[in-house]
């Protein structure tokens, strides 16, 4: 075939098959051809002028590629290389074994990353292409202050004979989170992280992950073999409340790092009900107030209403105690609560009194005999319904949400009356019930 086209030049094919294909694509003028170096088993070179009808055109190029894994990755990550169209063995040259071709680390044979060079810190050279020129092969991320700032970087490999071919490697973003993002002094809160260099034997090893808050050093975590970590710390007991908190976390030896805020809440006070007569008891809830400590004052209006046995705060600085009412005219109330020097406040809505017979008419429309016995106003009171209102044992006058009373119901069965807005279930008998 050769000969009938009379070739001054030469085509040297690794594969006829290729070959035709090759000469039907040219002939057909649909191959757009660059000048590149032989490879793939393929040469077609210039010709002479006044030989190949088609002499001048320039080398064929098949053009290698290749890929990374994982993609996107981490410094000090181990990633693979993949791809075909290097040099194959057909071609001479070749110092590996049975005549492959390598990336041999030596001159301009080398994989680069971001511009840089791989050493054999980060690499094993040389590397063997196969007998096809396809390339498998691994590498050690490096560690450095550009890839370490970097959200992307050009991967190239090149082979002895010149063939190249270049990726583009992303890089995983830092990032660092809380869970809970707000909590009060002394809680636990894990903190997640990813992005950061890589704890891999094959480079420079494990990567340690300080995390400090407000800059106290809490935890040392270890990142994985793709740059992440868990680890959880104590909120410290002496922070503010309220206040927002900057956590980092740090990869040790590297300038690595990344932060994120921690909120401790502010003091809050509940009251069970927020509406209540002078003289009644009421129930106090607080919450994220300093931990292990005894409440200091509680006022309401101008009347310290501190219990006489003032509870202590918990780990979390929650308190539940019973307090009350101080006689103030009508209306809405401040109450404020300071403990450990951090003061939570709430209202009070102090309300006209509701009378026993008022608050119980439905419970003693079911039970004419019903009686009430009540510590109310610190000593114990007294209501039957048998008797006159104004008889002297009848001392329960008044009863409000939150009080807490004994109730005989006299009937053989189950009532349930509504009293304060509430439903009782009230058995026969005594019992004792919150308003």
């Amino acid at each position: 075939m050769y000969d009938a086209l009379k070739l001054p030049g030469h085509i040297r094919p690794a594969r006829s098959g290729l070959l035709l294909a090759v000469m039907a694509i040219i002939s057909l003028g649909l191959l757009a051809l660059t000048t590149a170096e032989p490879r793939s088993g393929l040469k077609i070179e210039r010709f002479p002028a006044g030989g190949f009808p088609f002499a001048g055109l320039p080398t064929l190029v098949l053009a290698p590629t290749i890929t990374v894994s994982p993609n996107p990755a981490v410094p000090n990550q181990t990633v693979t290389i993949t791809g075909p169209g290097f040099t194959n063995a057909s071609v001479s040259g070749g110092t590996g074994p049975n005549g492959v071709h390598q990336i041999t680390g030596i001159g301009n044979s080398l994989i680069t990353v971001g511009g840089f060079p791989l050493s054999v810190l980060n690499v094993t050279y040389p590397i063997d292409l196969d007998s096809g020129g396809n390339l498998v092969a691994t590498m050690v991320l490096p560690v450095n202050s550009t890839i370490l700032e970097a959200t992307a970087l050009d991967v190239k490999v090149t082979d002895q004979q010149g063939v190249s071919a270049s990726v583009s490697l992303g890089l995983v973003k830092r990032e660092l989170s809380l869970e809970p993002a707000a909590s009060v002094r002394n809680s636990i809160v894990k903190a997640s992280g990813k992005g950061f260099p890589a704890s891999n034997p094959r480079g420079s090893g494990n990567t340690l992950i300080n995390i400090d808050y407000l800059g106290e050093p809490l935890v040392i975590a270890t990142s994985s073999a793709d740059g992440a970590f868990e680890a959880t710390f104590t909120v410290p007991g002496n922070v503010g409340i309220p206040s927002t908190n900057r956590v980092t976390a740090t990869a040790t030896g590297f300038n690595a790092s990344v932060f994120t805020n921690h909120e401790v809440p502010g003091a809050t006070l509940t009251l069970t009900p927020a509406e209540a007569p002078a003289g009644s008891t009421i129930q106090i809830a607080g919450a994220n107030f300093p931990g292990f400590r005894p409440i200091t004052t509680l006022t309401i209006g101008p009347v310290p209403s501190l219990p006489k046995f003032p509870p202590n705060t918990g780990r979390g600085g929650d308190f539940s105690a019973s307090i009350l009412v101080p006689n103030l005219d009508l209306g809405t109330w401040s109450l404020v609560v300071s403990i450990g020097g951090v003061l939570g406040s709430t209202s009070l809505t102090i309300t006209e009194p509701v009378a026993v017979s008022e608050a119980f008419a439905e419970a003693i429309a079911s039970d004419s005999g019903l009686q009430v016995w009540g510590f109310l106003q610190e000593r114990w009171q007294f209501f039957d319904a048998a008797l006159p209102p104004s008889h002297p044992a009848n001392e329960l006058l008044t009863v409000a949400p939150g009080d807490d009373v004994w109730i005989f119901n006299s009937t053989a069965g189950t009532i349930t009356p509504t009293v304060l807005g509430r439903t009782q279930s009230l058995l026969p008998g005594w019992n004792r019930k919150g308003l």
